[in-house]
């Protein structure tokens, strides 16, 4: 075998240090970028060149032929990356879902002194306090006024659950761009990728970009993944395609869905495939958690109509039961009402004239607002001076705070108190949820740094063996250059 086969070798040796220090020097440069796998120089020796004939080497063994680079790797564990991104789905899903929960206890939160609870309990001392003086004018504009409050707080809490609501139906439609946009930037990828393997290099920065955009998609929704020997990737949301190779479809928004807290018809957005119309199946993710709170309506699926269910039960049972003894009840005579005792009037009625009380319409009766010896507090009619001072009927409407058995909630405060039990459970229910969720999250993650995170450390010691590799190549080359000056310099016929 020729001197030269040995330049050769240590020419290759030469390539494939240096190779291993570029490969280095960018590992080191992305150390702290987002997504980036630490790459790592894979090589193979060369076999020993084979001959016949005359150009076989005269001895039985030869020398193999040095080394080559067979591939440029990233160093990634697909398994952790499924269980990542599958966990990743699940934490942004109670992540919202903890998020906006926590905004409706604190809501209700009956030890803020604003809460529904505390505007009840105003509503029930100033009625008690009427009871004392029926006669009194001060006395009954108090109880006007503690019940205007408590009306307004049941609107109050009906807007911001439907405020809540709207809030979460924007967001859908937001996620919605987001995934599309994801979508667009896979398929882009994807053909990058595949135009630059056509070479038979991979591409592994442009394959830790797509991983990063699929660890992104992860957070908004669940979906299934499927390689490609080409290099490309197929991602599908509810069983259908969302990106192939090439081609990505898009989610629509379409404002098509009645709302059910108050049946307005095609006043949310639905989720469809632009292309065919047809629902997509949601299964994980923010998405899932917003759609699920947008429309729950259900112990099992807790969301805004939901909440608001139970909040019109209590304002329909307070005004019903109210209005029941009220209505049997005989007001003041007054210059206002033409100092007429009559009866059969509501406390409590709808501000948009329906026959149905909600949390939204409760609202005190306009004669009592605009007069209010309008208030029944007598068991029998006032006429002629008589009974002006009978508060057998206020006393009647106090007992209604202490009953059991009002139709449709029991009582009052056990009903209010059942129903931000019921939210706190849920909210803590959530919480824990979330803080599990978040735990296994960052325990993989920490898994899928230890395989691809750079660590500056291990390419230092790296840099330090490819430049002692490199060092011993170029002395080899040295070392032939000697024996070849020694061969055709110092080689010759001894003179006679």
């Amino acid at each position: 075998m020729s001197t030269f086969f040995g330049l050769d070798i240590a020419r290759k040796a030469l390539s494939v240090s240096q190779k291993g220090i570029e490969v280095t020097g960018h590992n080191i440069a992305n150390a702290d970028t987002v997504g980036y796998s630490r790459q790592r120089l894979t090589t193979v020796s060369v076999q020993p060149a084979s001959a016949s004939g005359r150009f076989v080497s005269a001895g039985r063994e030869q020398a193999g032929g040095g080394v080559m680079i067979l591939s440029i790797d990233q160093i990634r564990s697909p398994f952790l990356d499924r269980q990542y991104r599958n966990e990743n789905m699940r934490t942004s899903e109670w992540s919202i879902r903890s998020d906006h929960l926590n905004y409706v206890e604190g809501l209700f939160d009956e030890l803020s002194g604003t809460g529904l609870s505390d505007a009840l309990n105003r509503f029930a001392v100033s009625m008690n306090e009427l009871s004392k003086n029926p006669v009194n004018k001060e006395f009954r504009t108090n109880l006007l006024q503690t019940a205007s409050n408590l009306a307004d707080t049941f609107g109050h809490f009906a807007s911001q659950l439907a405020e809540k609501q709207m809030e979460q139906d924007g967001e859908i439609v937001v996620t919605a761009g987001q995934i599309n946009d994801i979508a667009d930037s896979i398929v882009d990828l994807n053909l990058q990728i595949a135009k630059y393997e056509l070479s038979g290099q991979k591409a592994n920065d442009l394959r830790d970009r797509r991983n990063l955009m699929l660890d992104n998609l992860s957070s908004l929704t669940a979906y299934t993944l499927d390689h490609t020997a080409e290099g490309s990737i197929q991602v599908r949301i509810g069983g259908e395609l969302l990106v192939d190779h090439d081609t990505a479809r898009y989610l629509s928004a379409p404002q098509t869905v009645d709302n059910p807290i108050d049946g307005v018809p095609a006043s949310l957005h639905a989720l469809t495939w632009e292309d065919s119309g047809e629902p997509v199946g949601i299964t994980g993710g923010s998405l899932k958690a917003l759609i699920d709170l947008r429309d729950g309506d259900t112990s099992a699926r807790i969301g805004m109509p939901y909440l608001c269910a139970p909040l019109g039960q209590l304002a329909r049972g307070i005004a019903e039961s109210i209005n029941a003894v009220h209505s049997t009840g005989w007001t003041f005579p007054a210059d206002a009402n033409g100092n007429v005792s009559n009866t059969g009037n509501p406390f409590f009625a709808t501000s948009d004239g329906s026959s149905v009380f909600t949390a939204s319409n409760f609202a005190v009766d306009p004669r009592i607002v605009q007069d209010v010896y309008q208030i029944a507090t007598s068991l029998v009619e006032i006429a002629d001076g008589t009974q002006s001072g009978n508060n057998g009927n206020v006393l009647r409407m106090m007992d209604l705070f202490d009953r059991r058995n009002i139709p449709g909630i029991g009582s009052y405060n056990g009903f209010l108190d059942s129903l931000a039990g019921e939210i706190a459970v849920e909210t803590a229910h959530s919480k824990n949820r979330l803080s599990g969720q978040e735990a296994l999250l960052e325990s993989l993650g920490l898994q899928r740094q230890s395989i691809s995170a750079v660590s500056i450390d291990e390419e230092a010691t790296q840099l330090i063996r490819y430049q002692h590799s490199y060092a011993a190549a170029a002395r080899l080359i040295t070392a032939i250059d000697e024996a070849l000056d020694i061969l055709v310099n110092k080689t010759g016929i001894v003179g006679r």
